[in-house]
């Protein structure tokens, strides 16, 4: 008998597998970074693809199978990234999670970041605004995971884990933010 798991995730990635699947990478306080196998989801009488866009924020039900997590439920907790510039932002920032995360580790703080962005990305006016935000976000990841320089996780962390008032420091910063996050790419070997 597998025990069914219970959760809220985001889903930072999907592809199809198979005839019928999908493999998501989905982000949980709980687990961490997962790989998920949806069974049959991509079938027209599935109940469950209608849930499972990428950066949407979900409950999920899974049980831990020999070789990868398989979804047995979802609900959905948020709405989907609507706005084109707005995915062009998340799909960004899933990519620089999914760069940076690697194996199953919990990290609520992480989610949090995670969805928190996710949360206000649609209330920002501007593409100069969404950039700015885009960083401040970028950064929180860097000093949650331990990558951020010394200097700038102090700067970010005053304000707590992530917020608006990091788009203040980000603003007033901008190129030590970017040289920061493009250095400790390079010191993560990713």
């Amino acid at each position: 008998m597998y025990h069914i798991y219970h959760t809220e995730g985001i889903i930072l990635a999907s592809v199809g597998t198979g005839e019928a699947d999908r493999f998501l990478r989905i982000l949980t306080p709980d687990f961490g970074l997962i790989g998920v196998v949806a069974r049959g989801s991509r079938l027209t009488r599935s109940k469950m693809k209608y849930h499972l866009s990428e950066y949407r924020h979900v409950a999920i039900d899974i049980v831990r199978g020999k070789n990868a997590w398989t979804l047995t439920g979802v609900q959905p907790l948020g709405e989907k990234v609507g706005d084109m510039n707005d995915v062009l932002y998340t799909a960004g920032f899933a990519r620089f999670i999914r760069r940076l995360v690697q194996g199953e580790e919990q990290n609520a703080e992480l989610f949090h970041i995670v969805q928190t962005f996710l949360k206000e990305l649609p209330t920002l006016q501007g593409k100069e605004e969404k950039e700015r935000w885009y960083l401040a976000g970028c950064m929180a990841v860097l000093d949650t995971l331990g990558y951020a320089s010394a200097h700038t996780a102090l700067a970010v962390r005053k304000e707590g884990v992530f917020s608006r008032a990091h788009v203040a420091y980000v603003a007033q910063h901008t190129d030590v933010v970017r040289s920061a996050i493009d250095e400790a790419l390079a010191e993560s070997h990713l």
